[in-house]
């Protein structure tokens, strides 16, 4: 299931970036494993794109990822 959803947000956030946009990746893990599916993620993203995102942190500490 948890690879359903990744897939899902993986999708979303390629659309985005074509609009020079990411979404935020916090509140998205239930048992408080956000670095590690924020890595995850980062990793996936990379592994798409062929390049690393930019992940960066918001005044409010919600982690937002972009397309540089």
């Amino acid at each position: 299931m948890l690879r359903k959803q990744s897939s899902n947000l993986a999708k979303r956030t390629l659309k985005l970036f074509l609009i020079d946009h990411g979404p935020y990746l916090d509140g998205l893990t239930k048992d408080g494993c956000e670095q590690a599916f924020r890595d995850a993620f980062e990793n996936q993203i990379k592994t798409l794109i062929g390049k690393a995102p930019r992940l960066k942190k918001e005044d409010n500490d919600k982690y937002i990822i972009f397309y540089d």
